[in-house]
């Protein structure tokens, strides 16, 4: 490094690259010194190619490059010090106007068209990395950042943020091209009328999917505020294919000033400084392709499709993310950097202000009175809650909760089903039945020390069970289980949240010393549970159905687990969000027990709705698993053989594994050793029998028609 550089202290380092400040002693002026580690000799020197480019550039809204030295395998660049608030923070405080996305467009496509002319790609382009100076009275000025410095490290990226602008090609490890930036410099323009980006998601595997599938909302709907023309331009710079693409962004400048022409629309021509008129577009790159800077997460797995995103319309599936998201379209509040005088914030859409006021929740008491088969309710909850509340029905006969819920279940419920709700098929050999539209029973007591059915937002204390043949098998909170209690939400449906209509979940955190968990033990009723005396040898066995959707992976979860002394069986979900079922018979040496049958996540959205079956017969001893996802998609395993227990698994635990206690072997309260479940269920069916392939399809078409989205 130069000696004229002083005070250097290094203010981060990712993956491959070190970011360091210094000082010019020359000019006494700051600057900014990245330091390229390079893996190979000709990665080195196409990153030297790529700032020589810019080096002699020196573009007014491109970072300017002072120096470029090369340390043995690194590259040293000296830039200016980074000014301006990035463009992902001025976008927190809501869309820009279409005067203010003019300067931006036009700026940023000036400068990106002045280095494609030269050959030179950035290749990483996201809001984060366009800066934005915004001075009273003046024009904004706008400086493009990053080049060279790809994603950092991707081996254990976890953020998504930098990953929200790459296109597909890119994802499939192809290297980047001119075309490449055309598409995230779409994303960038995008998110900037729209308030969000395009292919949003909290995984990269999400992230990926609706990049590579193309899954996005049509701007025009998205930023209703934005002229006709300027949303189909957008819409253009992001197609899927890069052969269909614009070729670079002077084509992409070309094609915006022509349809502002088109339509009346003043222009404001950008000089692109070292571009000759009429120059081609140069044909040699100087990206680093293939480069350890320019890679991204290899997250090569088939994934499903699912419907374009709604950006007015929050999914609402916890509150961290809406809450997060609630801020994400809150207009700026004192102290936070003003949009420029002369901004026009864009107007709401009727489904915008719907959205807003869906966001309060009354916090109270619920008043149930049933006059003439009509009810009225009124609702409890918080400001800006994560769900929108849809009035629960009233129970439809009073539940009667023992004063220790402690291996005492609730009575049956003797009354019809939910309204819209049909007895499941081969109801008589169906011992529980737990719906989330049905009566749950909440934390809450009365002043005769009753609890009260639950409403939105309410800890639940019981889960009634709706199977006659179980009798009293009412999922229930286990004393000395802590304080953290599963909730009932209502979720809207969305574009990333596919249901047939509004429906109410229990939903687990997933946190909590132990974390949330309903239990029912068969008590008196063993010999009627799955593999019970009751029934007949040649149909004992274990049918289950869940309607659930999964909130976070990264861990192992247990939606449930059914045991006794003679077995067990388990769904659960695995640390890629693969679903498993995990049969059990105890007693016998592990080499001869059934392995898990497996589902990996490749196969289905794992965070939206799904349904899962799995059968377990005792003749001929077999075990399959299926799922069915809110997208249309279907999959499932091979039938194979199994050993059975010998006696009934009369024990079942909704929500994680095991019920902790004082002994040294069980008092862990970990909720990652206890596979906690993060995420909500709708629906469980729990059969004493293997029900024959036909009444499986039948059952999957029951609850397929109920809880998801017509197919199109």
């Amino acid at each position: 490094m130069p000696e004229r550089f002083i005070d250097q202290k290094v203010i981060q380092e990712r993956g491959t690259v070190v970011f360091a400040r210094a000082v010019d002693s020359q000019t006494g002026r700051g600057v900014f010194i990245r330091t390229f580690r390079c893996a190979s000799d000709e990665e080195r020197h196409s990153l030297e190619a790529l700032m020589g480019v810019l080096l002699a550039l020196r573009h007014r809204h491109i970072e300017r490059v002072h120096e470029v030295v090369r340390d043995g395998s690194s590259l040293i660049v000296v830039t200016d010090t980074p000014e301006g608030e990035p463009l992902a923070d001025v976008l927190t405080g809501g869309p820009l106007s279409v005067d203010e996305f003019e300067t931006l467009a036009s700026q940023v496509l000036g400068a990106l068209s002045a280095a494609h002319q030269k050959g030179a790609v950035h290749g990483s382009l996201s809001a984060s990395r366009i800066l934005i100076t915004r001075i009273t009275g003046a024009a904004w000025k706008v400086v493009i950042t990053g080049y060279g410095v790809g994603f950092g490290d991707v081996e254990n990226a976890t953020d998504v943020a930098p990953y929200l602008c790459v296109p597909p090609e890119q994802w499939e490890q192809k290297p980047a091209r001119r075309r490449s930036d055309v598409y995230a410099i779409g994303c960038v323009f995008y998110h900037a009328l729209s308030g969000r980006s395009p292919f949003d998601g909290r995984t990269l595997k999400e992230v990926r999917h609706k990049h590579v599938k193309h899954d996005l909302r049509p701007l025009e709907q998205a930023a209703p505020q934005a002229p006709a023309w300027l949303c189909q331009w957008v819409m253009s710079l992001l197609n899927p294919s890069p052969d269909e693409r614009l070729e670079s962004a002077t084509a992409a400048l070309d094609r915006f000033r022509t349809a502002e022409v088109s339509r009346n629309v003043q222009t404001r021509p950008v000089p692109l400084p070292g571009a000759t008129p009429g120059m081609s577009a140069a044909t040699g790159f100087v990206q680093v392709a293939g480069s350890a800077f320019f890679r991204v997460p290899n997250v090569m797995t088939q994934t499903v499709s699912v419907r374009p995103i709604d950006p007015l319309i929050h999914t609402a599936r916890h509150a961290a993310r809406m809450a997060a998201s609630t801020q994400r379209h809150q207009p700026s509040v004192p102290g936070k950097p003003l949009p420029q005088p002369g901004r026009s914030p864009a107007a709401p859409s009727a489904e915008a202000v719907k959205s807003n006021q869906q966001q309060w929740l009354i916090i109270g008491a619920v008043v149930l009175l049933i006059a003439g088969g009509v009810a009225f309710l009124m609702r409890g909850g918080r400001e800006k809650a994560p769900v929108k509340v849809v009035a629960p029905a009233p129970p439809t006969a009073p539940i009667k909760v023992a004063a220790n819920p402690a291996g005492n279940d609730l009575p049956p419920v003797t009354t019809s089903y939910p309204a819209g709700r049909q007895k499941p098929v081969n109801y008589s050999k169906l011992v529980l039945h737990a719906m989330s539209e049905g009566s749950v029973l909440s934390a809450r007591t009365d002043a005769a020390k009753k609890h009260m059915p639950a409403v939105a937002n309410d800890d639940v204390f019981a889960w009634a069970d709706y199977a006659e043949r179980g009798r009293e098998s009412s999922l229930t909170f286990p004393t000395g289980q802590g304080t953290t209690h599963p909730k009932l939400v209502t979720l809207k449906p969305d574009a990333t949240f596919p249901l047939a209509r509004d429906s109410r979940f229990i939903r687990f955190t997933g946190a909590g010393t132990p974390a949330a968990v309903l239990a029912a033990n068969a008590k008196n009723q063993t010999k009627d549970f799955p593999f019970g005396a009751t029934t007949p040898s040649a149909v004992r066995g274990l049918t289950f159905a869940v309607v659930f959707f999964q909130e976070v992976k990264g861990q192992a979860q247990t939606l449930f687990s059914l045991n006794s002394q003679h077995g067990s069986a388990a769904l659960r979900l695995g640390e890629k969000g693969d679903l498993r079922f995990t049969p059990r018979k105890n007693g016998i040496p592990e080499a001869e027990q059934h392995p898990p049958l497996t589902i990996s996540a490749d196969k289905f959205n794992p965070v939206e709705p799904l349904l899962a079956i799995g059968v377990w017969r005792a003749e001929p001893g077999e075990v399959q698993l299926r799922v069915r996802s809110a997208s249309g998609y279907a999959a499932q395993t091979a039938t194979s053989k199994a050993p059975v227990p010998k006696d009934a698994l009369g024990n079942l635990l909704v929500g994680r594994d095991g019920l902790p206690g004082p002994t040294a072997a069980n008092k862990s309260t970990d909720p990652k050793s206890l596979r906690a479940f993060s995420g909500g269920i709708a629906e469980i069916l729990l059969y004493s029998t293997g029900l024959t392939d036909s009444d499986l399809k039948s059952l999957e078409d029951q609850l397929v028609a109920h809880y998801f989205p017509k197919a199109k």
